[in-house]
């Protein structure tokens, strides 16, 4: 693959006395004699986790980070899961709550491969199923897996790439380092000195460190980057491996090339944070406060969990397909995958992954897609290329045109989504009130409503199309875009279909035989009104036009039933979006303060004197997701959480400043 290609190139294999061998560096996955002893003696004892995490203690954080370079087969990390859901039930410590486990990998393995290794070892591992169940395709980015009171972060880059994207900004983030990875000799580009040394900025004071080898040049790399480094035995017949303690942090000074888009640690939190909006956006940000702990009351004008877009019975997602592997399309990605993996966990979402056949109904279409999928079709992705022949067999009709089919994709209740949300105790919900104004009062924030006042240090603007609380903050413009969707009440005469159709509009088929789904029209015009149309049902329809005999048939009875109708029964909503189509997510800028210092540091790139951002204290915004909240709101609630709970974020730096409330200031100010 080339070096700007998203997919990455999977790992190449055999096998060898009984052993997974890699053919990209000469080298076996772990030890021939046992792997799994050999990873508890080399990791396990070599950071004498056990007796580290009975001593654990920080001020700040409940929670012990674990920092992997080489994921491999995932042994080390199911090993380390198993340790620690072992250690909680014996010890039930109060003082350590997580365990945050970061890891790293070049050449992923193949699903395939990945199963075949597993199932060799000797034992079987608690998180095993859910890792081959949620294991991710080969495609860059950061991979996030939730078990509970165990995180799993895989970051699929170069190391040196995924070091980049994950600054320290001064603050040390790991308790331990499992340097993994193939031998030294033969896999150069992972154990650079260079590499070694900003690795240890990333690493907190007294943390440590194991690795298999005992390397001349590795030893001397750790000692010059501040580490205290034993020899002992090493696993088997190796006569030596390395531990070592960091005895002194070099981390140096953190100076951001962007330093309008920083964000200051969080301070005090006075429970519960008062989120506004009961959409999926303001669900999925408490669902995330809430996994760290954080209380929230979430108030909402509507009477109902979901607000008025979750009257959309059926809402169809999707992974972002494109060639174009631009911030939007790894934003997305991004989020799909924390979406799919949500899916997974949870029986009360109403959902079907059914799939996706992304018609190629012209030619501008057919590029596009046809590019996407010479990309991604060998990246583990569930995707392929399918001919207008086979059209029936993918989708149960026929269809004129051929297209893309993507499995991972589907429908899903977006008020059982909401509902299960927030599901949490830590969470309470304040409907049918209206938010009339919000104003400082000493060190925190008051909420008048239609039922009293609220208060609390940190608020959480959720808001849609439909409220102006935000108006005063002078953001940026954001466009209101109505959108309505047709319910089709004849669904026999397409009873065959079992996979969402999308031309562009998308028509979801019926779910325990009770109605098709079409939909959605994007208009601009007549917001005043906020009531269904005909003439928006019939757009609706016609779009799907040409598309299958079948299809044309269906809209041709539904056109006529509409046009005895007077009034429209479908659902409707307004929805909020950003010039760049990515949501705003983060601290809410003191506009006033970024205009009057920053358009000439912008401007020149020449930052000294410049001085650090201003943000109304313990206000944030999560808003403006268009026609892709259902995918984006997850990730947008971990972004939130992560900078409430002074986490690393959720995303690269990089495009956490796509999402950012400042960049379209800062974008103009470079224009």
């Amino acid at each position: 693959m080339s070096q700007h290609s998203p997919v990455l190139s999977p790992a190449k294999i055999c096998w060898r006395d009984n052993t997974p061998y890699s053919l990209d560096f000469g080298d076996y996955y772990y030890s021939k004699k046992n792997g799994v002893e050999e990873s508890d003696y080399v990791f396990i004892q070599g950071n004498k986790l056990l007796e580290r995490w009975q001593q654990f203690e920080d001020e700040h954080l409940s929670r012990f980070s674990i920092f992997e370079t080489g994921f491999g087969s995932g042994l080390n990390f199911l090993l380390t899961a198993e340790h620690w859901l072992d250690f909680k039930r014996e010890h039930k410590p109060e003082h350590l709550n997580k365990l945050s486990y970061t890891s790293v990998e070049i050449h992923p393995l193949q699903l395939d491969d990945l199963i075949k290794i597993i199932r060799n070892w000797s034992v079987e591992f608690t998180y095993t199923n859910q890792l081959i169940t949620y294991y991710p395709p080969a495609i860059k980015g950061i991979y996030h897996f939730d078990f509970g009171r165990i995180e799993l972060k895989l970051i699929l880059m170069p190391l040196d790439q995924a070091l980049s994207i994950i600054e320290p900004k001064g603050r040390p983030l790991f308790d331990c380092l499992f340097l993994d990875g193939f031998t030294p000799s033969r896999n150069k580009s992972m154990w650079e000195s260079a590499l070694l040394r900003r690795l240890s900025y990333f690493c907190k004071q007294d943390s440590t460190f194991s690795t298999f080898t005992a390397a001349s040049r590795v030893r001397k790399d750790l000692i010059h980057s501040g580490y205290t480094i034993k020899k002992v035995k090493g696993f088997g017949s190796k006569r030596e491996m390395l531990t070592g303690v960091l005895s002194h942090s070099n981390i140096p000074t953190y100076k951001s090339k962007y330093p309008w888009f920083e964000t200051k640690h969080t301070t005090s939190i006075t429970e519960p944070i008062i989120i506004i909006g009961a959409g999926i956006a303001g669900c999925a940000t408490a669902h995330a406060l809430a996994k760290e702990n954080i209380q929230s009351i979430i108030i909402d004008s509507e009477a109902s969990i979901g607000g008025t877009i979750a009257d959309f019975n059926y809402s169809s997602f999707s992974p972002y397909i494109s060639a174009d592997f631009n911030p939007v399309s790894q934003f997305y990605w991004a989020a799909y995958s924390l979406l799919q993996h949500y899916l997974f966990q949870h029986d009360d979402v109403i959902h079907d992954f059914c799939g996706v056949f992304l018609t190629a109904n012209n030619q501008e279409r057919f590029t596009a897609l046809n590019a996407a999928y010479q990309l991604l079709k060998r990246s583990g992705l569930e995707i392929e290329w399918i001919k207008k022949d086979q059209t029936l067999t993918t989708t149960g009709i026929e269809i004129n045109h051929p297209g893309l089919f993507v499995k991972q994709a589907g429908w899903l209740n977006l008020r059982s989504m909401c509902k299960s949300l927030i599901n949490s105790p830590l969470i309470s919900t304040q409907l049918a009130t209206q938010v009339l104004n919000i104003k400082k009062h000493h060190n925190h924030w008051q909420v008048e409503s239609t039922n009293g006042i609220f208060e609390g240090s940190h608020v959480i603007f959720c808001t849609g199309a439909n409220s102006n609380l935000l108006d005063d903050y002078k953001l940026c413009r954001l466009d209101k875009i109505k959108g309505q969707v047709t319910t089709i009440q004849s669904p026999e005469k397409l009873g065959n279909l079992k996979t969402i159709i999308n031309n562009g509009h998308y028509l979801i088929p019926a779910h325990q035989s009770k109605e098709l789904i079409t939909g959605s029209n994007y208009d601009r015009s007549n917001l005043a009104t906020n009531c269904a149309t005909i003439e928006a049902d019939i757009k609706n329809l016609t779009a799907l036009k040409g598309l299958s005999e079948d299809i044309d048939n269906i809209i041709k009875t539904e056109t006529q039933l509409l046009s005895n109708l007077e009034t429209s029964n479908s659902s409707k909503g307004i929805r909020l979006s950003s010039r760049d189509h990515l949501p705003l997510i983060g601290p809410i800028p003191d506009m006033s303060f970024y205009q009057k210092h920053y358009p000439e540091y912008i401007k020149t790139g020449r930052l000294k004197g410049c001085p650090n951002p201003k943000y109304f204290d313990g206000l944030f915004i999560n808003t403006a997701h268009g026609s892709r909240g259902i995918t984006a709101s997850l990730l947008a609630g971990e972004i939130i959480a992560s900078l409430l709970a002074d986490k690393q974020l959720p995303l690269p730096t990089q495009l956490f400043h796509s999402v950012h409330p400042a960049r379209f200031f800062v974008r103009d100010c470079i224009n």
